[in-house]
């Protein structure tokens, strides 16, 4: 009974409370980076367990801004032969770009495999190009994106879009807007806030006050 009573407890538990325990026992006194950089690992369960923990531990890293470990752990995790995903790529990708800078991050896309550059990838460089300001080199992007049809999702364009409010070009950003609807592409809230923001930018309260009442 008490067995039976102790498993529904757990069963309860939110996957946020497990993965805050698995955390804190990662990384009590290293223990992660230590199971990490043993020679071999005894079973395909505890390769599996370390690679969980691994990734539940890279998520908080990035949460905390701590890129530099993260980026380490997720390199150590690499070495040791555990599989990356596509979508890890991607954040390996964007932690080279904070940690080490975007020439860093170039050079790793670069030397990736053709079937990991897929749009997660893409959709990062991207990214970083635009926080950095790089116009010519994000709107080469883009064009690249769209032979490849890897411009089906807001995501790009707010990037571009975001890219253009900070190089003070907000005129650029209703053809963005246009396009998006050309290509039956919803916006999202980030799309309509950095939109809203264009117009506001120009002074144009009329045209704030129509978006915000679609």
């Amino acid at each position: 009974m008490a067995t039976s009573t102790k498993t529904k407890l757990i069963a309860k538990r939110s996957s946020k409370y497990l993965e805050e325990a698995l955390y804190r026992r990662l990384f009590r006194e290293g223990a992660l980076l230590r199971a990490l950089g043993r020679s071999s690992l005894s079973s395909s369960r505890a390769k599996a367990c370390l690679q969980v923990g691994g990734q539940v531990s890279i998520r908080k890293l990035r949460d905390r801004k701590c890129f530099r470990p993260a980026l380490k752990l997720q390199e150590t995790m690499a070495r040791r032969g555990m599989n990356l995903t596509l979508s890890d790529h991607a954040i390996q990708l964007d932690l080279v770009a904070k940690a080490r800078g975007i020439s860093d991050a170039e050079e790793y896309f670069m030397n990736l495999q053709e079937s990991a550059k897929n749009h997660l990838t893409y959709g990062t460089l991207l990214n970083c190009y635009c926080k950095e300001l790089k116009s010519d080199k994000a709107e080469a992007l883009v064009e690249k994106k769209k032979e490849l049809n890897f411009m089906s999702t807001a995501m790009a364009y707010n990037s571009l879009m975001m890219l253009y409010s900070k190089t003070h070009q907000p005129e650029r950003i209703p053809n963005i807007i246009q396009e998006m609807k050309t290509n039956d592409i919803l916006p999202d809230c980030f799309t309509y806030n950095i939109w809203m923001r264009s117009l506001a930018a120009k002074n144009d309260i009329s045209g704030v006050e129509r978006v915000f009442k679609r």
